[in-house]
């Protein structure tokens, strides 16, 4: 990204990165950019989204097996839940903040409590 000089970069499994801010992958970002263009277009997410052209993804076993991790890779061992040991109560204060309405309304939680289990 550094070498194309480019101004946002992004993987197939949805992770954005702005090189403007870091060059790592970053979900509030791209979370961010997608409302910056709803409020820019007046546009809900269900109409950009049907503006954009279909596009699929093959994926390919890596060769780790579930469970594996590789301390020099970015990438999730492959299990369920395993978030639940990197995501802080702090983060989950900060979720909440921001998005903790959606998961009550969205029926995932009925209150929040649910920061409770972060320590």
């Amino acid at each position: 990204m550094r070498a194309a000089k480019a101004i946002i970069g992004g993987e197939g499994n949805g992770g954005v990165m702005l090189p403007a801010l870091h060059l790592g992958r970053d979900a509030p970002v791209g979370a961010i950019l997608i409302l910056d263009l709803m409020a820019r277009t007046r546009r809900s997410v269900a109409d950009l989204v049907a503006a954009q052209p279909n596009y699929s993804i093959v994926k390919a076993k890596t060769g780790r097996d579930p469970g594996t991790e590789n301390n020099r890779s970015q990438d999730r061992k492959g299990i369920i839940g395993d978030h639940k040991n990197h995501f802080t109560r702090e983060a989950a204060e900060i979720f909440n903040h921001y998005a903790g309405h959606l998961l009550k309304r969205l029926g995932y939680e009925k209150d929040d409590s649910w920061i409770d289990r972060f320590s």
